[in-house]
């Protein structure tokens, strides 16, 4: 990852990342990369994921920032490396996979993660009961596992703490819009 972001300091604007279309969740994600690390990479889109992995596999682009489910099997296969996660710290399920702080020295954290929604109204011991059963299913060792295969790990969260979570993103992910010129699809 730090060869890569050296590369990109050295040529800015010639290396390329792909995304499925302008303001998809990795056009979003990669332009956040950029302005942590201070680097000037291309967009490239295509019209699925696939496509924009067997172009990395192939040498055709630099980079794709993706989920670890999605690329799993080119990993596997000895087609694509994975050069860092980029979450808070390494991912239990791929312990030598360093994080992007860890190889890199760039504060970038970010991923994917669910949540439940519903009607703006919805009475709140209706809320309750939801996020009580959500939680429980969260922790069993059958979900657990579903989840880990995904590369993804329960993080259940009382509403009010998953409301500012949401308001959180919003803000962040606004800011890159802005920065970057983008509108979300």
């Amino acid at each position: 990852m730090a060869d890569l972001l050296r590369m990109a300091r050295e040529r800015p604007g010639q290396l390329r990342f792909g995304i499925t279309g302008p303001g998809d969740t990795n056009h979003f994600a990669t332009e956040l990369l950029k302005a942590a690390a201070g680097v000037d990479m291309e967009a490239v889109a295509y019209r699925g994921m696939r496509d924009a992995m067997l172009d990395a596999a192939a040498g055709r682009i630099e980079l794709v920032v993706t989920t670890v489910a999605s690329t799993r099997a080119l990993i596997e296969a000895g087609q694509l490396r994975l050069l860092a996660t980029a979450a808070e710290r390494r991912d239990p399920a791929m312990p030598e996979v360093p994080t992007v702080r860890e190889s890199a020295g760039v504060d970038y954290v970010t991923g994917v993660w669910w949540g439940l929604f519903g009607p703006a109204r919805l009475p709140r011991p209706v809320v309750a009961r939801l996020n009580e059963a959500v939680g429980r299913a969260l922790v069993q060792p059958a979900y657990r596992q579903v989840l880990a295969s995904a590369g993804a790990l329960p993080a259940p969260m009382v509403p009010a703490d998953f409301a500012a979570k949401v308001r959180a993103e919003v803000g962040r992910w606004t800011a890159v819009a802005r920065r970057a010129g983008i509108a979300a699809r």
